[in-house]
Formats: structure tokens, C-alpha cells, sequence
């Protein structure tokens, strides 16, 4: 059966933005679903071009509301108020206008509003798939268990699915959730966020305080431009991501279910070492090497960081990283990449290895393949052939004088 759940756009002065993402949200895939509510929320900036691409959007699909705020209302509180519309819908998909969707971006939702409607644990449903790292700023990928998705303590702002319980249970945390003690326990760089322009801080906090998650895709249902705008000075592809091109019936899991469960510090949840049969510690993951030492709570750790007295050590060799771990790949003895499984109080904060060494190593091969890389691009430079040619003679002689040294 279909739930009613509305589309609801965040646009605010860019226009080209909004009109790539009603392209593609006009040429999705809807078989089988109708009379679907389109609302484009456009916050005030002073500009009407964002009211006229929307006003002259023609949506086949069911009721088109176009909302112009009278005042400017900033990010925060312009999100806060499309969440809202969860009053009015079984569910609402909030896409902010420098997006674009999947066309079975919508068939997913359904889908996944189906399986988790009911999961008290489930705080929101994501339509990006994350291959990026935005709080150590290192590639990403989660474990794969079998299933179409993974759980993470991390919000999604890419594209993402309230049901109106859900946002019921956030929004009631907010009235109450005032002051940096509700954000302390967040990654540092997140705890920099403007508590008056973030609502994502707040929801960051929020699924930490309350033991719940995100649900993420394992392929992307939006994508995200990274358009200049509010928090971005310019363009960024760094959060594209490959959009699903086919349509599929997905295979979700629950979180008893799940091997691949993450925290806010995008870190392996220490559960999963004994769902692996791995032994009884309790252990947290720290491979990255973003959590103080004084956050962790558990007695034992699994980091990148030094350890004094370590247990047990692993290769920094099979990627995703935490597969050294699960699949015990110990560290050879001349390697100084490693992670180290042992007694909390045994770390120090200082790092055994760079982790943007390491994977600049993987993406490039090596170092010697990336040196020579530039090396072949540079000899196709008109500049280089130009200078190549003017020294050859003296590259003559400067033989000759060799062999006769």
C-alpha cells in the first residue's frame, strides 16, 4: 500500500540549482505510485528567480505548493520547518536544492518507509550513500554484510526521509536540548558548527543521546553538488556519488540483523567484534584516530594511535580498513602501519601512522606510479618538448665528456 509521502524542496537563491534538481525529479520513475504532494519551500533572499522556476515547474504527478517565506529564516530553522510538514504526511523526503535524485529515488522511499516505519531505533532514512569521511576527511565504505544498507549515528542532510514519528521524537529533544552539553560528545570538527545555522549539530547529538540511526543505502538515491552556497564558499564534487541507474527491490536489514553499524566518528560500532566471534571484550573502534582518549568508555580499544602494551596488532592492508581486524591480518614485523588492540589506559594520543599517506598509497598504487604519472604528463607539455629539444645538443657533449672521463 502506498504511504503519503510529500517531496519537499529547501531552495534559497539558486536557481540553476533548483532547476537541476526539478529536472530530475520530473523525469523519475513513479510507476505505480499518485497523487504524490510536491512543496517547494523557498526561503526569503531578495531574489525572485528561485518563486519563478518553481512557479513555471509543470509536476504529472499529483498537488504542486510552492512556499515563499516572507523573511529570511536561515537554514536551520528553513529545515526545522520542512520537517514540520510530517504533521500533515506519513512521511516527507527533504531535499535541499543543489541535489539531484535517483529516478527510483522515490520507489526507494516507499520501500524503506515500509521495512523501518515502526523501528524505534530508526531516526531518519537516508537517500546518499556516503563515500566520504566528513569527520577524519578520508575516504569511506562500510562493511558489507549482505544487504542493501548500513546504519550510522551520523544524520543524513544529502537527501533524507522523516515519518512523523520520527521527527516528533527530534523535535521534542530540541525543545529541551540547550547549551554545548548536549554537544560535547561529538566529533570536534562537528562541535564547530554554529549552533544558531546547524540543525544537524543538534541531530548529530540527538541520535548519540538516544542510541538510535540513520539508515544510509549502499548505492546513492541522491547526489550532492556541493553547490556555493550557505556553508560552502564554492563548488565541491568531493560528495558526488554514483546514483542507482536500475530499478531494484531492496534487501534491509534490522540493526539485531546488521554487521555494519557505525557511530557519529563514521567508526565500526565495538559490537560487531563479538558478533564476529572475535572474543568478549568490549572494545571500541578508534581507526581512524579522531576520538580523545578521554571519550572512550569502554576498557579496551582498537585505534591507530600508539599503544604501550598492545595485545594484539594489525596490517593496515585490506581495505575496507576494519576487514584487517575481523579477518585477522596481523602486522608483519617491519611495518610501521598498524592498529593495536589493547587496554584503553595503554594509548597514548599520538598517532602510529597517517592514514592520508596510506590511502593516497591505494588509490595511486604507489608512490613511484604517481611520480611517473606526472612525469608522462609533463613530457606531453609543449613547454617540456620545447626545452627538450633547445638542450639536446648539450646533452651530446655532456655524453661525450662522460665517456672520456
Amino acid at each position: 500500500m502506498q504511504a503519503d509521502i510529500a517531496i519537499v524542496i529547501a531552495a534559497y537563491n539558486r536557481p540553476v540549482s533548483l532547476q537541476r534538481l526539478l529536472g530530475s525529479i520530473a523525469t523519475a520513475n513513479y510507476q505505480g505510485y499518485g497523487n504524490i504532494q510536491l512543496i517547494i519551500s523557498i526561503d526569503h533572499s531578495g531574489n525572485n528567480d528561485c518563486k519563478a522556476t518553481a512557479d513555471t515547474f509543470e509536476w504529472k504527478h499529483g498537488t504542486k505548493t510552492v512556499v515563499q517565506h516572507p523573511q529570511n529564516l536561515g537554514l536551520k530553522k528553513h529545515i526545522l520547518s520542512c520537517g514540520d510538514l510530517t504533521k500533515q504526511h506519513d512521511a516527507v523526503i527533504v531535499l535541499e536544492d543543489d541535489l539531484l535524485v535517483s529516478a527510483f529515488y522515490y520507489d526507494y522511499a516507499q520501500q524503506a518507509y515500509a521495512f523501518f516505519k515502526s523501528d524505534e531505533q530508526v531516526a531518519g532514512i537516508a537517500l546518499y550513500h556516503n563515500t566520504f569521511n566528513e569527520v577524519a576527511y578520508c575516504p569511506f565504505e562500510p562493511l558489507h554484510d549482505g544487504y542493501d544498507n548500513y546504519f550510522m549515528q551520523v544524520p543524513c542532510s544529502w537527501g533524507q526521509l522523516w515519518t512523523k514519528k520520527q521527527w516528533l521524537g527530534f523535535i521534542n529533544y530540541l525543545g529541551v536540548a540547550k547549551g554545548e552539553q548536549f554537544t560535547e560528545a561529538l566529533p570536534s570538527s562537528v562541535q564547530q558548527w554554529p549552533n544558531n545555522s546547524s540543525w544537524k549539530k543538534f541531530f548529530y547529538s540527538y541520535l548519540q543521546q538516544t542510541g538510535s540511526y540513520f539508515v544510509y543505502p549502499r548505492v546513492g538515491l541522491s547526489t550532492n553538488f556541493g553547490d556555493a552556497g550557505q556553508h560552502l564558499d564554492h563548488a565541491q564534487t568531493v560528495f558526488q556519488t554514483a546514483l542507482l541507474l536500475g530499478k531494484k527491490t531492496f534487501s534491509f536489514s534490522s540493526l539485531r540483523e546488521s554487521l555494519s553499524i557505525y557511530d557519529g566518528f563514521f567508526e565500526l560500532d565495538g559490537s560487531i567484534y563479538q558478533k564476529f566471534n572475535l572474543g568478549d571484550l568490549s572494545v571500541t573502534f578508534d581507526l581512524n584516530g579522531t576520538k580523545p582518549l578521554v571519550s572512550i568508555k569502554t576498557n579496551y580499544l582498537i585505534s591507530s594511535k600508539q599503544c604501550k602494551n598492545p595485545r594484539k596488532q594489525f596490517a593496515v592492508a585490506c581495505y575496507p580498513y576494519e576487514n584487517n581486524i575481523l579477518m585477522n591480518i596481523v602486522r608483519s614485523e617491519k611495518s610501521e602501519a598498524f592498529f593495536s588492540l589493547g587496554e584503553t589506559a595503554s594509548f597514548t594520543e599520538q598517532q602510529q601512522f597517517s592514514r592520508l599517506s596510506i590511502d593516497l598509497k591505494r588509490v595511486f598504487m604507489n608512490d613511484l606510479f604517481l611520480r611517473q604519472s606526472v612525469r608522462n604528463e609533463v613530457e606531453q607539455m609543449k613547454e617540456f618538448r620545447l626545452g627538450y629539444t633547445l638542450l639536446k645538443p648539450l646533452r651530446f657533449f655532456k655524453n661525450i665528456f662522460n665517456k672520456k672521463a
